[in-house]
């Protein structure tokens, strides 16, 4: 409290010391300030409750913790009453009605009054008007009295002479300085949004160091998954690391849990470098044994349960493990694997396991004692750190091996890009076994220090409930996954979410700028990563719908070269070097190779000399192909173009399929499309597979003057109407499975007519 208005008041209650009536006015008030309206705190409580509800504001955005569980005031739905002092400057107005955008789930009802923070409950009003009206209320929803008319017209109630009494405000800046100074964590969190400056600050205070790991990061750097949560243990081990189905798991609790598991394989036989083959659904449990392994200095092959076992065995044939780690889900498909069998996760709940696994749940870590060559956290840049399995070119899958470092520029380049800090909850509902929720979301949630929720799929039906539960404010998304949330009818409460940021790859320019528009204001950040190579750029100021951005301070060099499409073919000029694009002309993407950019290479060997090209513009260098066609504008942005493999030689010349899909996302009806080339006489013809809104026949005569106002180029030959169209775990639709399909299996297909110029 402010201390002149403390002395204020003090010299008022001795000046009315002769009057008695005055002072029993004044007693509730001077009791309640003297002590008994506060509750004492213990030091870590204030801490916590300072962090919680004043650093992070997580009463708002909801998610904060007690006891071990998450609370939302989106979970309430019993009516509630809430009072508004318009003279009260501790609790704004705007910040009280924030409850309608909180708790939208309650019917909710308002009073105002002129009066302050503590005049509403202890004032000269509250007694003849607060506490009533409330007995009032609660009475007419029992239904034993009349609605309150203050409900129905506000009248504007003034405080009268204890006006000095509503001028014993909190003085913030006091509050602010003592707290900084104690907790070093408020910045500009503080009562208002910060300014500016203020803000960049807080990211400079972030982003900093991380920027400065990637540009610093050589091949003999230790880093990895398992380092980067015992370092956050270590610095915030009461800090909560992730959430799962209400429940909130601290850094400590994690690091102790995978201290635990390594123990427990080591008890099996499972030895530093050797691959380990993981297959599990998305759970707590994934994260734990991906970090233990790393912290074993193991390789996890981490795989999809929803895969064929033909798949699953093609996938790990390479790398020939002996383990494999199942949740109890997955134990049976896991036997039609590997002999080896282990299982972890759902502890506590009953189980029926194949014979012939291990249950190492059953395994008591304190019996293990560690041997002398185990070393926590071996991992340094240039080791392997893990085993994707990835779609590889055309349809048979392969494993791409992703080094500590590829880990640590996925990780904390997402972090830095993201600005994530401790005041953040991300939200990842992508599989886990996939380079987007295990590299992007958790990894950058991970040494970001910010608060992990874990989603079993993406539900767009469930997602808003989930992000006012968990407060979240940044989402990872993928591909065409936050289409699905402008499925449903705009709503008011639209705006009223705590999301500050949506980041991943893949989204498209309508969608982006759809999403901003009814969400916002919210941010968008896209990201290009090569699941295998170090290129990797952001656009990181989201001011360029669409733009992939720049690469990342410590990634690999990149370069757009000259690329036939025709003949397959680099360019080359006179001297058989490469010959790096103009300014907006499209080519394919490579990213250099080199002491501090290594490549972990593919499990196959074939496709590692197919991904590779040395002597590009000079004798001895060496880059990796990333068959993605881009762009780059006169601003040094790039953009997006089609996979190499995807870009279509039609009559109209070289075009990309992206490009004719984009086109075709302009007919509203349209909830999903894609495009592929047919060989028709040497030449490709687009075929436009599309799912429309409700799964409606297609309105010929609309669709055919939307196709009157399209470039020939972006016209296609046939437009087929299904009922869905097949994903990857990615949110990507699966082209391959489209292509082998006839034409003739659809709901609908219409032929585009020359000779009319309309489709029949």
């Amino acid at each position: 409290l402010a201390a002149n208005k403390e002395v204020g008041q003090l010299v008022d209650f001795i000046r009315k010391l002769h009057d008695r009536q005055a002072l029993e006015k004044r007693e509730a008030r001077r009791r309640f300030l003297g002590g008994e309206g506060f509750v004492a705190w213990p030091g870590p409580a204030l801490k916590k409750f300072i962090d919680e509800f004043v650093v992070h504001n997580r009463l708002l955005s909801g998610g904060f913790v007690v006891n071990g569980r998450t609370v939302t005031l989106a979970d309430i739905t019993c009516p509630v009453m809430f009072f508004v002092g318009e003279r009260d400057t501790i609790a704004s107005e705007s910040a009280v009605r924030a409850i309608r955008g909180a708790a939208p789930n309650a019917e909710l009802f308002e009073v105002s009054m002129r009066a302050g923070h503590f005049g509403l409950v202890v004032g000269s009003q509250a007694m003849s008007f607060t506490w009533p009206t409330v007995a009032s209320w609660v009475r007419w929803r029992e239904g034993a009295g009349p609605e309150p008319s203050v409900l129905q017209a506000p009248p504007p109630l003034e405080e009268p002479e204890e006006a000095s009494f509503d001028q014993v405000d909190f003085d913030l800046e006091l509050f602010y300085r003592t707290v900084l100074g104690t907790f070093g964590a408020l910045w500009q969190r503080l009562g208002r949004t910060a300014t500016d400056l203020g803000e960049q600050l807080d990211n400079l205070r972030w982003q900093v160091p991380r920027l400065s790991v990637l540009q610093q990061m050589g091949p003999d750097t230790r880093v990895s998954m398992g380092l980067a949560l015992s370092e956050q243990a270590a610095s915030n081990p009461e800090g909560t690391f992730f959430l799962w189905e209400g429940r909130a798991f601290s850094y400590a609790q994690a690091d102790r849990r995978v201290d635990n598991i390594v123990r427990g394989l080591i008890r099996c036989g499972v030895r530093r470098g050797e691959p380990i083959a993981v297959l599990m659904g998305p759970r707590p449990s994934y994260l734990s044994v991906t970090a233990a392994l790393s912290r074993l200095g193991a390789v996890p092959i981490l795989l999809s349960p929803d895969r064929d076992v033909a798949t699953l065995r093609e996938a790990i044939h390479g790398s020939a493990p002996r383990f494999l780690i199942a949740d109890p889900q997955s134990a049976a498909l896991g036997k039609e694997l590997l002999d080896e069998v282990l299982v972890l996760g759902a502890a506590h709940e009953q189980r029926a396991l194949p014979s012939g696994v291990t249950d190492m749940e059953l395994i008591d870590p304190d019996t293990v004692e560690l041997p002398g060559w185990y070393e926590p956290n071996p991992g340094c840049a240039r080791d392997l750190a893990l085993i994707m399995l990835t779609a590889g070119r055309g349809k048979k899958p392969r494993a791409a091996k992703i080094t500590n470092q590829r880990w640590a520029f996925s990780a904390y380049g997402a972090a830095a890009a993201c600005t994530l800090s401790p005041a953040d909850t991300v939200y990842c509902c992508l599989p886990l076994h996939h380079p987007a929720g295990m590299l992007v979301a958790v990894g950058g949630g991970l040494v970001g220090g910010s608060r992990l929720a874990l989603a079993t799929r993406f539900d767009p039906d469930g997602f808003w409930g989930d992000i006012r539960r968990y407060g979240v404010t940044v989402v990872f998304y993928a591909g065409e996954m936050l289409r699905e949330l402008l499925r449903a009818e705009p709503s008011a409460a639209d705006n009223e979410n705590s999301i500050r940021l949506f980041a991943g790859s893949g989204l498209r320019r309508d969608v982006w700028q759809r999403i901003v528009d009814r969400f916002g204001p919210v941010g968008i950040l896209e990201f290009y990563a090569a699941t295998e190579g170090n290129a990797v750029l952001a656009n990181a100021s989201g001011e360029k719908v669409g733009a992939l951005g720049r690469p990342l301070p410590g990634s690999a060099e990149v370069a757009l070269v000259r690329y036939d499409f025709e003949s397959e073919e680099f360019s080359r000029d006179e001297h058989g070097l490469l010959m790096r694009c103009q300014v907006e002309e499209p080519g394919v993407l490579l990213a250099r190779l080199d002491a501090d950019h290594p490549l972990a290479s593919f499990t196959g060997g074939d496709e590692a000399g197919r991904r590779l090209l040395r002597g590009v513009f000079e004798a001895n260098d060496t880059w990796f192909i990333t068959w993605d066609v881009l762009r780059r504008d006169a601003d040094g942005d790039f953009w997006f173009v089609d996979r190499a493999s995807r870009m279509l030689r039609t009559e109209a010349g070289i075009v990309a399929t992206r490009t004719i899909e984009d086109a075709l996302y302009g007919f509203p009806p349209l909830r999903h499309t894609v495009v592929f080339g047919v060989d028709h006489d040497g030449v490709d013809r687009p075929v436009a597979v599309v799912v429309t809104y409700g799964n409606q026949s297609l309105n010929l005569q609309a669709w055919n003057e939307f196709a009157a106002g399209l470039d020939p180029s972006e016209r296609p030959a046939w437009l087929k109407r299904v009922e869905r169209i097949p994903m990857t775990d990615g949110f990507r639709p699966d082209k391959a499975a489209l292509e082998g399909e006839s034409l003739a299996a659809a709901a609908e297909l219409f032929t585009y007519d020359e000779r009319t110029q309309a489709y029949r």
